[in-house]
């Protein structure tokens, strides 16, 4: 998501925001959420981490087709899945896997009402 942010053209850059969404409800509190956007150099402008219920970050998680699992140590993996979203809050786009391509991300961006 930062390769897309970089790569924003000047006339999206104030038109597109980003959502990071936490699956660790115990541990991923609003003190860690800051610090991990100043570890990332996450702006405040467009970058907004959040943190729900647990119910509620598995009814977001089913409604975008992203899988997660928590593993013994604690930790969570989880499926690589970046969802565009429309003005409606629709799914205008999704990119999975590892390898990703930020022009068709913007490609897509551009083209998303």
């Amino acid at each position: 998501m930062k390769q897309i942010e970089e790569r924003l053209p000047k006339s999206l850059i104030k038109k597109v925001g980003f959502v990071l969404v936490s699956y660790d409800t115990e541990r991923d509190t609003p003190e860690a959420l800051l610090n991990y956007r100043k570890q990332h150099q996450l702006s405040v402008e467009r970058w907004t981490l959040l943190r729900g219920e647990y119910d509620d970050i598995l009814e977001l998680s089913a409604l975008l087709g992203v899988r997660f699992k928590k593993d013994a140590a604690g930790d969570f993996m989880h499926s690589n899945v970046i969802t565009l979203l429309n003005s409606e809050g629709e799914i205008a786009f999704q990119q999975t896997g590892l390898k990703f391509e930020a022009d068709e991300f913007i490609k897509r961006l551009n083209s998303a009402k």
